[in-house]
């Protein structure tokens, strides 16, 4: 037996050279492996992709944040609007005409419209008309005695609108009474007075009317801002009509803000949004610690989220009741927090056999 030479196939032909045409040089050998071009084309894809993961989440998020700011500008808008309601009925009841008319004017500039001005226009013309004077009778000769008006009485006549002997409006008597109502700080009736006067010609001393109109849209404002929270819609609103006469006086503009961020937060209280009221009452304790109960209202804000997360999320929610208990101690936020700190160490209880039933009237926690 012969043992090969070698371990290389041989040709059957004895001391025959091998062909040189079957010899393949390195050169000539196919590529074992995608080439740089390919490797270029598939980074590009990649890049691509991830630009345009990128691109979708920033739209999501902007879109998201549109919609939640949509809904907050609604919410603070039928705030506004429920308040002028509200005032409308005062002032239709104390027979306030000017200041029904400029509500109602407000509220018929207000997109979408307002089903109730319609019904609003017409109780305020009824109003109109009553307080307008009746024709008397001409006395005869037996009632020749006449009844001298009592000094109250004759003081309410003179405070009421005077009217030319033709009929029309006495500017300059008008006037009169708005400087007089300014100077006494009876910013209401200086006001109202002021509106009228405007309505009827305004270009009647626009520097006097516009300085005086800015001096009372401002002390009013004012006024407003530091009594209670019931007028800080009509407060809102007087100093944004203040600064279209003229510039807001010293601290209107810190308290329409402050009072913005109020009005924007309540609005959120026992609803869903609970990180939207959190938002806005932490924003307005940063720059007035003490306004109104807005502390009281973050703490019950913070408490309602950590309920709502207890279950399903209890870690989350001790983060929440912590947060109230840094800000007031709270007991509620306390005791709840030893069950959620149970919950999240050793998970949640479960009885046997609960299936979790959706409420088809609430919305998710982290949906619109």
């Amino acid at each position: 037996m012969n043992l090969p030479d070698d371990t290389q196939p041989n040709s059957p032909f004895k001391n025959q050279p091998v062909p040189s045409n079957i010899l393949l040089s390195p050169e000539s050998e196919a590529a074992a492996g995608p080439g740089c071009g390919s490797w270029a084309v598939v980074s590009l894809m990649a890049v691509l992709f991830a630009l345009a993961i990128v691109g979708l989440a920033a739209a999501a998020g902007w879109t998201s944040g549109v919609r939640v700011a949509q809904n907050n500008a609604t919410a603070t808008h039928q705030s506004d609007v429920n308040s002028q309601l509200q005032f409308i009925q005062t002032d239709v009841a104390a027979g306030n005409i000017g200041l029904v008319d400029i509500r109602i004017k407000y509220l018929a500039t207000q997109t979408p419209a307002i089903a109730q001005v319609l019904e609003l226009q017409q109780t305020a013309t009824a109003l109109y008309l009553t307080y307008q004077p009746t024709n008397t009778p001409t006395p005869t000769e037996t009632l020749a005695a006449t009844i001298t008006p009592t000094t109250e009485v004759a003081s309410t006549l003179e405070s009421t609108v005077t009217t030319a002997p033709e009929g029309a409006l006495d500017l300059p008597a008008l006037l009169t009474q708005a400087r007089q109502a300014v100077n006494s700080s009876n910013w209401e009736n200086a006001i109202t007075t002021l509106d009228i006067l405007i309505s009827a010609d305004p270009q009647f001393e626009t520097t006097t009317v516009n300085g005086l109109m800015t001096t009372a849209l401002n002390s009013q404002a004012l006024k407003l801002f530091r009594t209670d929270e019931s007028g800080l819609a009509e407060a809102i609103l007087l100093a944004n009509r203040a600064e279209q006469f003229g510039i807001l006086a010293d601290g209107v503009s810190f308290e329409r803000e402050v009072a913005t961020l109020y009005l924007s937060a309540k609005s959120r209280v026992n609803t869903s949004d609970y990180t939207g009221g959190i938002r806005y009452l932490t924003d307005l304790l940063a720059l007035s610690p003490n306004y109104l109960d807005a502390r009281d209202l973050l703490v019950k804000q913070y408490i309602a989220y950590g309920d709502a997360l207890v279950v399903s999320q209890p870690c989350s929610a001790m983060t929440q009741y912590d947060n109230a208990i840094n800000l007031t101690g709270s007991g509620t936020a306390s005791a709840q927090r030893v069950i959620a700190e149970n919950w999240c160490t050793n998970g949640t209880p479960t009885p046997e056999g609960f299936i979790a039933t959706i409420d088809p009237n609430v919305t998710p926690i982290g949906q619109p």
